[in-house]
C-alpha cells in the first residue's frame, strides 16, 4: 500500500514524459452480446432474493436471480430495465464522496443494501459519450480522463516554442489510438481545454472508488503546478545557441589573495546574473533594466509591517539587519512567480555594497547532502561544507573568511526543492546558521514550510497584475502577438493549487 501511494504521486509524470513514454489508448467499446442483455450486478449485496425481487421488480420484469454468484446478478427481461436501474443508482450517488454515503444513497433509492450497481457488461465510455444509439450518455471514467489529460499537457506546453516543437516533431508519436478494425494511428490533437475545464471534466466523470475523485483532481492540479515551475527552466532550451557566449565567466586569477578572490567572486556573480534568459523571445534581458519589477510586501519578526516594496528596497534594507537580533528573512511566493529571478536582481543590487552574496541553490545542496552525509553530519555549519565541496581552495578560503566576519549575504533559493530532507535543511538554516549571526534570505513556496522560521522576517511576492503581464508581452513580442496571447493568459494559464491564483 505504501509503494502504491508513492507510485500514484508520480503517475502523471509517467504518462506525460515527452520522449520516454508512448501511450497506447484504446477507447473502443465492443458491442454487447446477447448473453449480457438485461444482466445487472449488485456489488456488496446484503439482502435475500425476496427483498431483491420486491425492490427491483418495480422497474420491470425480472427473469431470474443468481445471488450466489460473485458478484450477485439479477437478469431482467429487457436490457432497458437494467439500464434504468443503473441510471437511478448513478443519480442517487452522483454527489457522494465516501463509500458510506454511497451505500446510504443506494439504500434510499433502490430499497436495497448494497455497495454498487452496474450492468454486467460495462459500456461506460473512456472520456464521455453523448447521442450514441443503444447506449446511455455518460461522462466517462475518472482515471481515464486524468490519464488522457496528463498524456497531452507537457507536449502542449512545449509545442508553443517553435524550436522545441521542431524537435518534438522529429520524434515518434507520443500517443497512439488502437482499434480492432482499423489501423493504429497517432493521436496528434494537443490539449485545448483549460485547467479548470479539465478539472471539471474529471469532477463529472465516474470513479469506482468514491474516494478516488478528490485524489485524482489533486494529483492533476499538483502535476500542472509542477510543470509550470519546471518549464521556467526547460524553456531556456529555446535560446539561440550563441546565447551562452554572452555570459562567459571570468577565469580565476593567478593572484589568490583574499582581495583578488573577492573581486573575482563579484565579477563572476555579475556575469551570471546581469542577464536573464527570456523564454518568449530567446533573448538575454538586462536583469535590472528590462525585467518586470515584482512587488514585495511583508512584516518583520515582530509582525510589524515593513516598508520594503521592491527588490531595490530589499537590497537597501537587508544590511541593516546585521545589527538586529533577527538576521533571517523568509520570502515566499507561488510557482513561477519570479523567486529565482528576484534572487538575480538582488545579487546585482548587492554587488556595489559591503556584503559578499553567496547563492546556495537548495536542490544542489540536497544532492551534496545525500552524497556526503558524513561530512555534513560532522559540520557545525552546512554552508561551509557546501562551499568546500563546490569551490576551489582559494575561493573557499575567501568566502570562509567573509563568513567569519559576518560580512556575507547567504541566499538559499528554493527550500521547497529539498525533497525528503526539507525539514532537516530548514531546521539547520533556522536553528543553526541564523543564530550564528549570519545574514540570510531564503525563498520557498508557502506550502510545506516547517515551524522553525517563527523568528524570521516574512516577505511575499505579489503576482503580476493583468496589466503588467500584458505590458510585458507587448514589450517582448509586439502588440499583435501580445493581443493574441491575452485569452490564454486570462482563461487557460494554470491556477496554482496553493494560492488559487493564475500562475504568472
Amino acid at each position: 500500500q505504501a509503494a502504491f501511494g508513492r507510485g500514484i504521486g508520480v503517475m502523471g509524470d509517467l504518462y506525460a514524459s515527452a520522449v520516454g513514454i508512448t501511450v497506447l489508448q484504446s477507447t473502443e467499446i465492443f458491442p454487447r452480446d446477447q448473453a449480457h442483455d438485461g444482466v445487472l450486478c449488485l456489488f456488496g449485496l446484503d439482502a435475500d432474493e425476496a427483498t431483491v425481487r420486491a425492490a427491483l421488480g418495480i422497474f420491470g420484469a425480472i427473469a431470474g436471480c443468481e445471488l450466489r454468484k460473485d458478484p450477485p446478478v439479477v437478469r431482467f427481461a429487457s436490457h432497458e430495465v437494467a439500464r434504468a436501474v443503473r441510471r437511478k443508482a448513478e443519480e442517487a450517488t452522483a454527489s457522494c464522496k465516501t463509500d458510506e454515503e454511497s451505500n446510504a444513497a443506494l439504500a434510499a433509492a433502490l430499497g436495497l443494501r448494497c455497495a454498487g450497481v452496474d450492468t454486467l457488461y460495462n459500456e461506460r465510455s473512456y472520456a464521455g459519450r453523448q447521442g450514441e444509439e443503444g447506449r446511455d450518455d455518460d461522462t466517462g471514467r475518472g482515471w481515464c480522463c486524468f490519464e488522457d489529460a496528463v498524456s497531452r499537457v507537457l507536449l502542449t506546453k512545449l509545442s508553443v516554442v517553435p524550436r522545441l516543437k521542431a524537435v518534438l516533431d522529429t520524434l515518434k508519436p507520443k500517443m497512439l489510438a488502437l482499434h480492432s478494425r482499423e489501423p493504429t494511428v497517432p493521436i496528434v490533437e494537443l490539449q485545448s481545454e483549460s485547467v479548470e475545464d479539465l478539472v471539471a471534466r474529471i469532477q463529472r466523470a465516474v470513479f469506482t472508488g468514491k474516494g478516488d475523485k478528490d485524489t485524482v483532481i489533486q494529483l492533476y492540479k499538483d502535476y500542472v503546478s509542477r510543470i509550470a515551475t519546471a518549464l521556467q527552466k526547460t524553456l531556456a532550451l529555446s535560446l539561440p545557441t550563441s546565447a551562452p557566449e554572452t555570459t562567459v565567466l571570468p577565469p580565476m586569477p593567478s593572484d589568490t589573495t583574499a582581495a583578488s578572490m573577492r573581486e573575482w567572486h563579484m565579477h563572476t556573480l555579475r556575469a551570471k546574473h546581469a542577464h536573464i534568459a527570456d523564454a518568449l523571445s530567446g533573448k538575454l534581458l538586462d536583469t535590472l533594466a528590462e525585467c518586470v519589477s515584482i512587488a514585495i510586501e511583508g512584516s518583520d519578526a515582530t509582525g510589524k509591517a515593513l516598508s520594503v516594496r521592491d527588490v531595490a528596497g530589499l537590497s537597501a534594507w537587508l544590511p541593516s539587519l546585521r545589527s538586529s537580533a533577527a538576521t533571517g528573512v523568509l520570502l515566499t511566493a507561488g510557482p513561477a512567480m519570479g523567486k529565482t529571478w528576484l534572487m538575480s536582481q538582488l545579487i546585482i543590487h548587492s554587488l556595489t555594497g559591503s556584503l559578499v552574496p553567496i547563492l546556495i541553490p537548495v536542490d544542489r545542496l540536497l544532492k551534496l547532502l545525500l552524497k556526503h552525509e558524513g561530512r555534513f553530519a560532522a559540520a557545525a555549519n552546512w554552508v561551509a561544507t557546501y562551499l568546500s565541496l563546490t569551490c576551489e581552495a582559494p575561493h573557499y578560503a575567501m568566502l570562509r573568511e567573509a563568513m567569519a566576519t559576518r560580512s556575507t549575504l547567504l541566499l538559499f533559493d528554493g527550500l521547497d526543492e529539498a525533497g525528503g530532507a526539507r525539514s532537516r535543511i530548514e531546521c539547520h538554516i533556522a536553528e543553526v546558521v541564523a543564530p550564528q549571526g549570519h545574514l540570510l534570505l531564503c525563498t520557498s513556496r508557502p506550502a510545506g514550510l516547517s515551524d522553525c522560521f517563527s523568528s524570521f522576517h516574512k516577505l511575499q511576492l505579489s503576482p503580476l497584475s493583468d496589466a503588467q503581464q500584458q505590458t510585458f508581452l507587448a514589450t517582448r513580442l509586439g502588440m499583435a502577438p501580445a493581443a493574441a496571447l491575452k485569452p490564454y493568459l486570462t482563461d487557460k494559464v494554470p491556477i496554482d493549487a496553493e494560492t488559487q491564483r493564475r500562475v504568472t
